[in-house]
């Protein structure tokens, strides 16, 4: 475990502070050099000990805020911390954690820690003098014997019986051990003071990657560090989620002690918590500059409003998160250009398109593979419906993994509806087949789908019923100021089945809702999956009408809707109620579609029981 030196160059201080502010600004993505800036100063002129948690979830850049700080692992007077007055020691745990048995780990890490030191001493010639020498010796020595040899029940540490000492004396007990640990901690403080001689200088040990590690060993490496390395001359920077300390605390003393004592555990570590300030990130800002390294046809010119919505509301403000997203696009980029499709026609709008979907199956994977089956605008508005959502078997584990459903379903119709505004160019509040003809082509660039885009159902239903009724004006007219406002065309939630080329069942949350037929000899039939006295008895009961608007809708009702003729129970499509179109195509169109809405309302009802 022994380091070795690292040798280094003499550098001027103030030269080289200019450069290391010149350089994290050139990087500085997230705009946290201000806030280090303030911990540096806080770092230098805090009393000791001195322990700071940096706090946030992971992917918040904890990382990038320490790395501001401590600098380069090979060179720590790359970092804000670099000065005459504070000597960095860069510990990242998870690498220890992959070698070391969990009872072990805690002791060994200490012992690393102590290396750490003395090596940083070393590098700055603070351990020629014999007192330097035999601190660190002694320090270094005690972990070693305990690592080896003990079986200790301290704070933070937990060691299996091992090896027995190598002179072949038998293990101390247990007092000696206790001992041990105290006199280490002097060994660590006299080795500290090499350095801290004075108030002003201080060790300043950096701690990342906790989160990495099992929440129950980063509980016990925290107990470590606060038992035995908590000295006069040290400040502490650790980057810590306080949620996997908590979950350690559950893990190790149960869930009663977490509650009742979790919080003041971690504060009373816990000197100075900061807490990432992910809220404040200029988003745009971020997302504009890593969207251009993906080398997306266009990315310069992207709406970064737009850039920003579809981002938050998918894969969240999380900075790893969100380098996951843009890794992905450049390699759908790499895929575009090995199948030479980079050679078709793209645009802005395309690679907005292209990135959306991208957010969309790193984030909602089950959607994705759900929108995936049936990509059509329609189904972008029933995405954006929480009651489709929430009925959708194959959505079930999407909703299982989140703890706010409510939020997940917002964030779901945010992002549909700011796709849906994008592609609805005409601004009508529909999406056309040839608006939606991006969707499709940026999907088969990116080789997510090799489906060519095809008329919806329902769109060849009226092109079938205006062909069959092309010598009739009365057809066309019904079509296109009734049967096209009306919610029999315009709920999305009212999915149209081809079911042979003379028409469609009409299905609404996943029950058979009637049939559309269209023949040459009758352009445009519609049935509906009630007994048409059922159906008027319900409209009578559910509808909060006067006497005179009822009257006037039950005899409406009575020319709308009649039941299935004998000479007609062999037509084509299923439903025991036929609507009588030729009756609406009499009837003001606003007064046609009312009445079309309510029996198809009232179908859609009674299939789930509302009587």
């Amino acid at each position: 475990m022994t380091l070795g030196l690292l040798q280094e160059k003499p550098l001027d201080i103030t030269t080289a502070l200019q450069k290391t502010d010149e350089a994290e600004l050139e990087k500085d993505q997230l705009s946290l050099l201000p806030y280090a800036r303030a911990l540096k100063t806080f770092i230098e002129d805090c009393p000791t000990p001195m322990t700071i948690g940096i706090q946030g979830d992971w992917g918040t850049g904890k990382t990038s805020l320490l790395n501001m700080l401590r600098g380069d692992e090979r060179d720590t007077r790359s970092g804000l911390l670099m000065s005459t007055r504070c000597l960095v020691i860069n510990f990242e745990t998870w690498s220890y954690s992959q070698f070391n048995e969990r009872e072990s780990l805690p002791t060994a890490c200490l012992y690393a820690l102590t290396e750490k030191l003395g090596t940083a001493l070393k590098r700055e010639g603070l351990l020629k003098e014999e007192k330097g020498k035999a601190a660190f010796a002694k320090a270094s020595n005690r972990l070693m014997n305990v690592i080896k040899n003990v079986n200790i029940k301290a704070p933070g540490i937990s060691i299996p019986v091992g090896k027995m000492l190598e002179d072949g004396a038998t293990m101390p007990p247990a007092d000696d051990l206790s001992q041990e640990m105290i006199k280490f901690k002097q060994n660590f403080q006299e080795l500290a003071q090499i350095w801290a001689d004075d108030e002003k200088k201080r060790v300043v040990i950096c701690v990342d990657d906790l989160d990495r590690v099992q929440p129950v060993i980063a509980l016990e490496m925290l107990e470590a560090i606060k038992n035995f390395l908590d000295v006069d001359g040290c400040v502490f920077i650790l980057a810590v989620d306080f949620e996997v300390v908590q979950a350690g605390m559950k893990e190790k003393l149960g869930i009663d002690v977490q509650k009742s004592s979790g919080k003041s555990f971690f504060d009373k570590i816990i000197q100075l918590p900061f807490n990432m300030p992910k809220d404040s990130y200029d988003l745009e800002k971020y997302l504009g500059k890593l969207i251009k390294e993906t080398e997306l046809p266009y990315a310069d010119k992207i709406d970064k409003e737009y850039l920003r919505e579809i981002t938050a509301s998918s894969v969240g403000s999380n900075p790893r998160s969100i380098k996951r997203v843009m890794n992905y696009a450049r390699l759908i980029e790499l895929i575009r250009k090995e199948n030479k499709s980079r050679e078709e026609s793209f645009s802005t709008g395309d690679s907005e398109i292209l990135y959306a979907i991208i957010c969309l199956q790193i984030a909602w994977p089950e959607l994705f593979a759900h929108f995936l089956q049936e990509p059509t605008s329609d189904m972008m508005l029933n995405l954006e419906n929480w009651e489709y959502l929430e009925r959708t078997p194959q959505l079930k584990p999407l909703f299982e993994r989140v703890p706010d459903e409510e939020r997940l379903k917002n964030n779901i119709s945010t992002f549909f509806d700011t796709l849906f505004g994008r592609l609805d160019t005409d601004g009508d509040g529909q999406i056309s087949d040839k608006e939606f003809e991006p969707v499709m082509k940026v999907m088969k660039m990116a080789q997510f789908t090799s489906v060519d885009i095809k008329p919806r159902p329902r769109d060849q239903l009226i092109f079938q019923v205006r062909e069959n009724g092309k010598n009739d004006p009365e057809i066309g007219n019904f079509l296109e100021n009734v049967y096209q406002h009306s919610s029999i065309f315009l709920n999305t939630e009212f999915v149209y089945r081809p079911s042979g080329t003379r028409y469609v069942t009409l299905v609404y949350k996943r029950k058979q809702l009637g049939s559309l037929v269209t023949l040459k000899t009758n352009p445009l039939v519609i049935r509906l999956n009630a007994n048409p006295e059922i159906l008027k008895s319900f409209v009578k009961r559910t509808n909060n009408l006067s006497h005179e608007d009822l009257n006037s809708i039950i005899v409406s009702l009575d020319s709308v809707i009649r039941g299935v003729g004998e000479r007609e129970a062999s037509l084509t499509g299923f439903g025991d109620t036929i609507v009588n179109t030729k009756y609406l195509m009499e009837k003001e169109p606003s007064e046609a579609i009312k009445l079309l809405n309510l029996v198809t309302d009232a179908t859609s009802a009674l299939l789930f029981g509302n009587e």
